[in-house]
C-alpha cells in the first residue's frame, strides 16, 4: 500500500522532460541544419578518402600481345589477307610498329576499294598506266585548239575556286588529307577534282590517278557528273 501511495521518483519526470526537449530540438530548423551539415561533412570526408586511396594499376596480360594470338602481327588475319591479295607486300612486317601497320593496311585497302591502285603492280599494268597517261596528255593538249574549250576556260576562271587553285593544290600535295570549305556555287565540287586531274595529266600521271566524287543524292551526283563532263568538252 505504501508503494502504491508513494509518488513516482523525480527522475522519471525529468526524463520525460528531457525526451520532450529532445523531440522539440529534433523538429527545429537549427537541429535539421546541424544534422545536414554533419552528414554533408561525412560525405565529403568519405569522398576525399576514396580519392586519396591508391588505385590499382591494371597490367595487361602479356600473352594477349603475343604474336601467337590473333592480335599479334605475325598471325594478324587482316595483314595476311592484305599481303595475300598483293595490296601491301609489307603487311605483317615486324619492323613496323602497330600504328604504322594499321595506317599501311588502311591505306592499302582504301586504294584497292577506290581503284586508286591495282592489286598486282606488274609490268603490264605499269605499261598500261604509262600509255593511258600519254594518251590523256595528248588529248588535253589538243583541246587548246578548240574554241569551245577556250570559252569554257573563261567561264571557269570567273568562279571563286579559280583564285584558290594554287593554294588548294599545295594543301593536297603537302597533306595526307585536306578539307576545302567554301560558299555554295564557288566551285568546290566541280573545280577541285578538275584541278587535281589537270595537274596529274601535266605531270604524266593521269593514267594512275583516280578521283571519286560523292553526293548525298542520286540527282545531285548526276548533275555534278554532267556539269564536269560539259566543262571537260
Amino acid at each position: 500500500r505504501a508503494d502504491i501511495d508513494d509518488p513516482p521518483p523525480p527522475q522519471h519526470a525529468s526524463d520525460d522532460n528531457q525526451v520532450l526537449d529532445v523531440s522539440r530540438e529534433d523538429t527545429s530548423l537549427e537541429s535539421k541544419l546541424s544534422r545536414w551539415e554533419q552528414e554533408h561533412a561525412k560525405r565529403l570526408a568519405s569522398t576525399a578518402a576514396a580519392a586519396a586511396k591508391p588505385k590499382k594499376k591494371v597490367v595487361p596480360n602479356v600473352r594477349k600481345n603475343d604474336s601467337k594470338t590473333p592480335t599479334g602481327k605475325a598471325s594478324n588475319w587482316l595483314a595476311k589477307q592484305v599481303q595475300k591479295a598483293g595490296l601491301d607486300r609489307h603487311a605483317g612486317d615486324e619492323t613496323r610498329d602497330e600504328t604504322q601497320e594499321i595506317d599501311a593496311l588502311a591505306a592499302a585497302a582504301a586504294n584497292a576499294l577506290s581503284g586508286a591502285a591495282p592489286i598486282e603492280d606488274d609490268v603490264h599494268s605499269a605499261e598500261r598506266r604509262a600509255s593511258a597517261s600519254a594518251r590523256l596528255l595528248e588529248l588535253e593538249t589538243a583541246k587548246v585548239q578548240s574554241d569551245k574549250w577556250r570559252e569554257m576556260q573563261k567561264v571557269r576562271a570567273k568562279l571563286p575556286a579559280a583564285d584558290m587553285k594554287v593554294v588548294v593544290l599545295d594543301a593536297i600535295e603537302s597533306s595526307r588529307a585536306a578539307v576545302v570549305s567554301g560558299a555554295t556555287g564557288c566551285g568546290k565540287t566541280t573545280q577541285v577534282p578538275q584541278f587535281i586531274f589537270e595537274e596529274a595529266v601535266k605531270a604524266g600521271k593521269g593514267g594512275e590517278t583516280s578521283i571519286i566524287i560523292t553526293q548525298p543524292r542520286r540527282l545531285s551526283a548526276i548533275a555534278v557528273a554532267e556539269r564536269v563532263a560539259d566543262e571537260r568538252c
